[in-house]
């Protein structure tokens, strides 16, 4: 659109041109007006014409009677009061009061601009010869204008934020400036017009207008006009009483050439400050689309404790749970009744327990004894092991030795260990955890000995550890953060594979220190270890929340060969880093992954690309694994995209580059274009070509073409791209295109599948021996034929 109000800048310099050597300048006067009235003619066929049906429905509205004259005069104060509004509207904003001020300051400059420009023509060129002069020296302007326009806007517009962008024409006006002061002659002139005239309606223009769309339309409608309206016209105005008051004094030429430089510093000024308010626009629209993915639990009220304490009393079990735990959680243990022990149901007797003894409330000691007297063994062992915990009572472990429950019985003996030192119950104690079959015997005794806790018993919770359900496991790696021993280490990392065990092993692990923290580094730098325990490494470092642990974490981004391991390295950085952003991350590292993680993504989208060119050249070659690698190339692609952007957040801390990533993928196209924005002024070259195009909503071949300088464009055959993934990709894809290679009877990569190296787990060998058989037996040479 630009590029067309130049050109017809050009088509009509060059009339004037024509013109002026013919005639004087009336008659450019003439034309120009005859121009104009075409131009409105031309514009009036594009109006909408109302209706017969309309016409009758206004006339109707109406009372078929003409307006009053009183109607235009009332509508003529409405516009009057609509221009104030917005003028309101616009100065209560920030971004809006400094985009006024800049429309006004250039147009006081190029105004000035443009009047030197004149006198000093006027002044130097005779008066007959000032027609054709104007119309060449336009002519001229405006091919630089269509040039700029072309060639310079949209590369400028993409390779700098905005703001700069609006200091290209200020910056060579106020040098143009200071050439004026300095000679005052006509060649100085000369250079500030060809800087008015071949950018003021290319490149500012283009940037001004760029500034008003992060604006909600409704808005943007409202002050755009009444902004351009006063500034341009307000500018106008006071730049010709500073012109005639400048002629008066005859002193112009130092007037103006000054005032050329001043306005032109405070138009950088405001270029400079505008940055900041123009990009919050598009944090505002980020932010009015994402919902607050965690919130803090409020404090509680009066109403609301009394609602818990009432909900104490509920025959539902669950409701009396639900309302113990937010009692806790609420740190307001103290406020849960005693009498709660005498509760029927034993899951809330034990909770009760539970949730006393970690507060200490010893208040419930007279309690117990009626607690010994439940036929329940569980409440019977709760009520030993509270005992164990407030006040130890030999006597009490003596009497229930021989209890018929197994963890009653666990309970008393562990008693005795710990406040007696009785040799024969630790025997036993060994016995129940070396026979132990049931899972019931496991936690029993794990959790008589986290209220009873002492080294003594180290070596019978390494033994109930190497076996027993996950159940087990969890008690276990709980009751062993009582007694902190390095000889826990080993089996709470192998608890990092069970899922309902790996919490409670982490936090153990944490609480042990750094013996811990060493064999988890060492864990990590042994790739060839368990890789299911390895998986859960990097999120158990986080919460050691040490420098160390975060330099283990940053070595495995680049020499890590599991993906799987690399990618919960990188989440777990960010973790750290949003929990302790004191720790200091290596830039040099974090560098060197996104560039690698930029060359990944568009090496697996090209080949997605040419898998497609390729099964749309032959269609025989979609089968349902060719479906397969194409789905999982599709997820490789969006795992990479994840990937990038996990690491730009780090190398930007300050800027909030989840809600970006998740702004491009939202479903409104304004929020889209607002994250697509932000990232355009978040990133900084070379990166930053590269990424936008990756993220850009073009065609896929169009992405892998304009990747330089992270990737360059190589043309393959759908048997080269097989070939690269049966080298270079990961488990899952060597073994589906190896069983694609098969279906397809491609015997030509018959040697790269023979010596294609397999996996850990032979998933890679197992695929390729079945591709082998199904290729069929290697064709033999002749004889002679090697020679």
């Amino acid at each position: 659109i630009g590029a067309g109000s130049v050109a017809g800048a050009i088509a009509g310099s060059v009339i004037a041109r024509i013109l002026a050597n013919l005639t004087d300048a009336r008659a450019l006067l003439l034309a120009s007006v005859v121009v104009l009235l075409i131009t409105a003619g031309a514009s009036l066929t594009f109006l909408p014409r109302p209706n017969e049906a309309e016409a009758e429905s206004r006339k109707r509205r109406r009372g078929g009677a003409a307006l009053p004259m009183s109607i235009p005069m009332m509508r003529e104060e409405q516009a009057s009061r609509s221009m104030f509004r917005s003028l309101s509207l616009a100065w209560r904003r920030p971004f809006l009061r400094r985009v006024g001020a800049l429309v006004l300051v250039s147009t006081l400059t190029l105004t000035f601009v443009d009047y030197l420009f004149k006198s000093r023509v006027a002044a130097a060129i005779p008066a007959a010869d000032l027609g054709s002069f104007f119309s060449g020296t336009y002519l001229v302007l405006n091919l630089v204008s269509l040039a700029a326009q072309v060639f310079l806007v949209r590369r400028l517009m993409r390779a700098i934020p905005v703001n700069r962008v609006l200091s290209v024409l200020p910056g060579l006006l106020v040098l143009g400036g200071i050439a004026a002061v300095a000679t005052g002659g006509l060649i100085s002139a000369l250079a500030l017009k060809l800087f008015d005239g071949g950018l003021r309606h290319s490149l500012h223009r283009t940037a001004t207008e760029v500034l008003f769309v992060p604006l909600p339309g409704d808005l943007r409608s409202r002050v755009k006009g009444v902004i351009d309206v006063a500034g341009q016209r307000g500018g106008q105005a006071v730049a010709s009483l500073v012109i005639l008051t400048a002629v008066a004094l005859h002193g112009e030429r130092w007037v103006i050439g000054l005032a050329i430089m001043a306005l032109g510093l405070v138009w950088l000024y405001l270029a400079k400050t505008l940055q900041r308010h123009y990009v919050n626009l598009f944090r505002e629209t980020l932010m009015e689309s994402n919902v607050q993915p965690r919130m803090d639990f409020p404090e509680l009220d009066l109403a609301s404790l009394e609602s818990l304490i009432e909900a104490l009393n509920s025959p539902n079990d669950r409701e009396v749970l639900a309302a113990l735990d937010l009692l806790a959680e609420q740190d307001r243990t103290r406020l849960i009744p005693a009498l709660l022990l005498y509760h029927p149901a034993p899951v809330v007797v034990i909770r009760t327990l539970e949730l006393f003894t970690s507060a200490g409330r010893s208040d419930v000691l007279p309690l117990l004894e009626r607690l010994y007297e439940r036929s329940e063994p569980s409440v019977r062992a709760a009520a030993l092991r509270a005992t164990s915990w407030f006040a130890p009572s030999v006597d009490a472990f003596e009497r229930f030795v021989e209890d018929p429950a197994c963890e009653v019985r666990a309970a008393a003996l562990v008693g005795l260990v710990s406040y007696q030192g009785s040799t024969s119950a630790l025997e036993t104690i060994h016995r129940m955890a070396e026979l132990h079959n049931e899972d019931e015997t496991g936690v029993a005794l794990a959790s008589a000995i986290r209220c009873s806790p002492g080294a003594v018993f180290s070596p019978v919770l390494v033994e109930l550890a190497r076996s027993g359900s996950p159940s087990v496991k969890r008690e276990i790696a709980r009751t062993m953060r009582e007694v902190l021993s390095a000889s826990f280490i080993p089996p709470l990392i192998d608890m990092l594979a069970v899922r309902e065990a790996r919490a409670e092993a982490r936090r153990t692990l944490v609480a042990i220190g750094p013996d811990a923290l060493d064999a988890l580094r060492r864990l990590m730098e042994n790739p060839w270890s368990n890789p299911q325990v390895r998986q859960h490494v990097p999120r158990t470092l986080v919460h050691f929340g040490s420098q160390i642990a975060l330099d283990v974490l940053q070595a495995r981004l680049l020499d890590e060969p599991d993906g799987v391991v690399r990618y919960k390295a990188l989440r777990a950085i960010g973790s750290m880093n949003a929990d302790h952003p004191e720790l200091a991350l290596d830039r040099a590292v974090l560098d060197a992954v996104a560039e690698r993680t930029l060359r990944n993504a568009y090496r697996v989208l090209e080949w997605r690309v040419q898998l497609e060119d390729g099964v749309r050249a032959e269609p025989a070659r979609v089968t349902p694994v060719y479906e397969l690698i194409h789905a999982l190339l599709l997820h490789k692609f969006a795992l990479g995209r994840e990937r990038l952007f996990r690491v730009l957040g780090l190398l930007h801390p300050k800027e909030d580059l989840r809600s970006i990533y998740r702004g491009l993928h939202s479903g409104r196209r304004d929020v889209r274009a607002s994250s697509r924005e932000l990232l355009e002024h978040v990133l900084i070259p070379p990166l930053r070509e590269p990424i936008l195009n990756l993220v850009d909503e073009v065609d896929d071949a169009a992405k892998i073409r304009s990747g330089q300088p992270y990737h360059r464009y190589q043309p393959r055959t759908y048997v080269d791209v097989l070939r690269e993934l049966l080298k270079t990709g990961g488990t899952g894809s060597r073994s589906l295109v190896s069983y694609h290679v098969a279906e397809l009877g491609l015997t030509v990569l018959r040697p790269v599948l023979q010596t294609l190296p397999s996996d850990r787990d032979g998933f890679v060998a197992q695929s390729v021996e079945r591709a082998l058989e199904a290729l069929g037996p290697e064709p033999l040479l002749p004889l002679g034929a090697e020679s």
